[in-house]
């Protein structure tokens, strides 16, 4: 169990619970000789169980030794054995010991034997020791300085009251041991109350006035004030006596906590009067005007009135810490924003020493408060930054373009453009409230990449991120800016880079694969199948910021559309002597080292040209994902579809030759659910244009202009299937010469 967790620190608070019954029960029940019976009984028998179980759970539980965790059970075992269990197995055996005494003579008697067994059961808390320190430490590092003020004023009072418990408890128990009192009588004798003209003694009384004219007593010798209650033996006159110098003690310890208390805040206080009195004499003799004035003084009384976050550097502590022990801390501050970053996450995989050295010379965490800029349009980018904290907002001002405030969220990257090319900053970062952000050096971070593959990987990633921003522009993309490049997804720049730097991204994601799957289903030969198709280079496995593994693939897919609302669409394939319906998007797909634009210019120029050369128009572009799990591996493969629209030029029409198609009846379909629900006509086909575009030596690729009901349907299920493959077996294959015709002459009926 981490000492640090949150069940160890739930579990150190039912301990203090458990701790704070004892302390309240036992004293009172050995004053007041209380049977076990009712909840005594079962208190009496839950506590030692308890106890006996925290044994138990030391053991399991890890120690910090200069500063490192210790998890190792047997080191935990000695350590534990050294310090704390002999006391604690002493203190439960005294409790199963009273419990066993207290069980067999509960009667109201005094026996001898029950007395000695409840007064060892007092020996129980020496345990306060260990569990307020458990405590207290937990407290130190999860409060602040506020609340840990607020917490120790609690806990004094509690120690008080507990104090006024005890001493209650002790002044009963000492009035009733009269026979060792030198003079044989006690104050119990002369305490009495008069009820309707008659006095009763306070033994004749309730349990519960006892207890309060005891509390009554107690709580006046604390705080030295009158009490109706005097001691009447030599035990009684030495206990009041050390109770009142006590009680003496308790009241300077009061004060001196509450009177610094109060000059801490005095101090602060003064602190802050006397820098707003130095401001306002600043403003006065640099002639400030009376409208900035009160701008600057608003701020700066708003930012006083507001704890500001520590940083490191506010720590003087933290410069006895050993080196190692410094570069662990910033490497555990920084990893849970830099690994939302799929790059980042994969450097921390392959080599984690390398990057708590990039954590603690290239990264640092910044504080920033409202208003403040991080950086403006104009200058130099000379870092990226992570939110970790708070709200910001950036604004684009660009020659092109002004785009309205942008609000950025935790975890969201800023400025990542500058990490791998000389980037200039297009709009202005500027915080929304008080925030904390991680600021990731340009110039440091390369020269911490010790590590082969990292630094092959950030080559990779900088030349495709390079590629990405000079071709951001119109029509394809919009310009970049400092908080976005269009195209620069994680999935779709690996799927870019060299097949050396995919594979070593992929057989990393493949070992947290396998290292994080236990189902019956990831069998050994499919993940030997996985494995080789990365080594072969046919899959590419990634591993998402988020920690999860995904199949890429990275396909470019042409949407074009003609005057008439059509959509030029790849209806199938010839290979050989027969046909293979496909129905979809003409695509490629993406090539190692290739960005978007690329694998477009490959598929225009593979055939298509004969048909389209000079006769498009590209108006833009955006990226669609999917995701579709493997049946036969048990990994999701996420498909990158970057979708180019385009139309055709005015007047330009496919004037190549088509592909006629044969007899044997009109190829027709019921569009009542796609075209128009309340007539459900009829489309015929057979006259429409097919245009075939020769692919490999026997492989033919089969083009056509449909509506987009038209496309939706024979796409869309196992009847639009069925009809396409009914309306491609009519056509007579390419091989044979086809007659002239052009798409201006065919109709959509």
């Amino acid at each position: 169990i981490n000492p640090a967790s949150r069940i160890h620190m739930a579990y150190a608070a039912i301990s203090l619970l458990v701790l704070g019954c004892d302390f309240a029960v036992l004293p009172f029940v050995f004053a007041w000789d209380m049977t076990l019976s009712g909840w005594l009984r079962v208190f009496s028998a839950v506590t030692p169980c308890f106890w006996t179980i925290d044994i138990m759970v030391n053991f399991c539980t890890g120690i910090y030794r200069c500063g490192d965790l210790i998890m190792d059970w047997k080191a935990v075992a000695r350590a534990y054995c050294s310090t704390w269990f002999l006391p604690d197995l002493a203190v439960v055996l005294c409790d199963w010991m009273s419990l066993a005494i207290g069980l067999n003579n509960s009667s109201v008697k005094m026996l001898r034997l029950a007395k000695l067994g409840r007064l060892v059961r007092i020996v129980s808390m020496v345990r306060v020791a260990r569990v307020l320190r458990i405590v207290m430490e937990t407290f130190e590092t999860q409060l602040s300085d506020v609340s840990r003020l607020y917490f120790q004023v609690l806990a004094y009072l509690v120690f008080i009251l507990w104090g006024a418990h005890l001493l209650s408890c002790l002044w009963f128990f000492v009035g009733t041991q009269s026979r060792v009192s030198g003079t044989g009588a006690s104050w119990l004798d002369g305490a009495t109350v008069v009820v309707q003209g008659a006095p009763v003694g306070i033994l004749d009384a309730s349990t519960f006035y006892q207890y309060s004219v005891c509390l009554h007593w107690a709580v006046s010798q604390i705080t030295l004030g009158a009490t109706d209650v005097m001691p009447s033996n030599t035990l009684e006159r030495l206990v009041f006596a050390c109770t009142t110098v006590m009680g003496f003690l308790f009241g300077s310890m009061l004060v001196s906590f509450l009177s610094a208390g109060m000059v801490d805040v005095q101090m602060s206080s003064k602190d802050k009067v006397g820098k707003l009195r130095t401001l306002r004499q600043y403003l006065r003799e640099i002639g400030a005007t009376q409208q900035i004035s009160a701008r600057i003084t608003k701020q700066i009384q708003q930012r006083l009135s507001v704890q500001a976050r520590l940083e490191e550097q506010d720590v003087p502590a933290l410069g006895l810490l050993s080196h190692a022990l410094l570069v662990q801390l910033r490497f555990q501050t920084a990893r849970p924003c830099l690994q939302c970053h799929p790059l980042f996450r994969l450097w921390i995989n392959l080599d984690n020493a390398c990057m708590q050295r990039v954590c603690f010379e290239a990264v640092a965490a910044r504080i920033v408060r409202a208003k403040d800029e991080l950086f403006d349009r104009g200058q130099t980018g000379a870092a990226a930054f992570v939110a970790t904290h708070g709200k910001l907002s950036y604004v684009v001002e660009s020659f092109v373009a002004s785009v309205g405030p942008t609000e950025v969220a935790s975890g969201h990257w800023m400025s990542e453009a500058a990490l791998w090319v000389e980037w200039t900053h297009v709009g202005r970062l500027e915080a929304v409230e008080e925030s904390q952000v991680l600021v990731v050096s340009a110039k440091q971070l390369p020269a911490t990449m010790t590590h082969v593959a990292i630094r092959l990987t950030a080559l990779e990633y900088a030349v495709q991120f390079h590629k990405r921003i000079v071709s951001a522009r119109p029509p394809l993309a919009d310009y970049p800016t400092d908080l976005c490049v269009p195209h620069t997804d994680y999935d779709d720049i690996v799927a870019s880079m060299t097949q050396a730097a995919q594979q070593t991204i992929a057989l990393q994601a493949f070992d947290t694969y396998t290292a994080s799957q236990h189902s019956l289903w990831t069998t050994a030969v499919a993940r030997h199948k996985l494995e080789a198709e990365i080594l072969s280079g046919r899959s590419l496995l990634v591993v998402t910021g988020e920690g999860s593994v995904r199949r890429v693939v990275s396909l470019v897919v042409l949407r074009l559309m003609n005057s008439e609302g059509a959509l030029f669409v790849q209806l199938g394939d010839f290979k050989g002597s027969g046909v293979v319906p496909t129905c979809q998007l003409p695509g490629i797909e993406r090539r190692a080292n290739e960005t978007y634009d690329a694998p477009l210019q490959r598929l225009l120029a593979s055939g298509l040209d004969e048909l389209l050369e000079d006769k498009v128009d590209l108006h833009g572009s955006h990226q669609e994902i999917s995701e579709i799990q493997s049946r036969t591996m048990g990994v999701y493969t996420k498909y990158l579809r970057t979708v180019c629209s385009a139309t055709m030029k005015a007047g330009a029409v496919i004037d190549a030759p088509s592909v006629p198609c044969g007899s044997g009846g009109v190829v027709s379909h019921s569009c009542s659910a796609a075209a128009s629900p309340a007539s459900g006509f009829f489309v015929d086909f057979s006259d429409r244009a097919v245009w075939a575009v020769r692919q490999h030596v026997d492989s033919w690729g089969l083009y056509a202009w449909l509506l987009p009901n038209e496309f939706a349907f024979l796409a869309g299920g196992a009847q639009g299937e069925q009809e396409l493959k009914q309306w491609l077996s009519l056509l007579t294959p390419p091989n044979e010469a086809p007659p002239k015709a052009t798409d201006s002459a065919l109709g959509f009926h």
